[in-house]
């Protein structure tokens, strides 16, 4: 997992979504107060978190043997 400083100066990403993904989370940052750059950084990281679960969890059923 990256260590990810929140006022680190960071590269520009474009992502292209459907134009319904898009509308929901400006929904969601409107009500939640986030930038949509924060709100973004924010479900990197947290996916980022899950993945690296997922990862350490597969490796430790490999070991176990199941």
């Amino acid at each position: 997992m990256p260590n990810v400083k929140s006022k680190e100066f960071g590269k520009r990403l474009s992502v292209r979504v459907p134009e319904s993904l898009y509308n929901a989370v400006d929904d969601v940052i409107r009500h939640g107060g986030l930038s949509k750059s924060e709100f973004i950084r924010q479900i990197l990281v947290e996916a980022l978190r899950m993945r690296e679960s997922e990862v350490n969890v597969h490796d430790q059923d490999r070991s176990s043997g199941s």
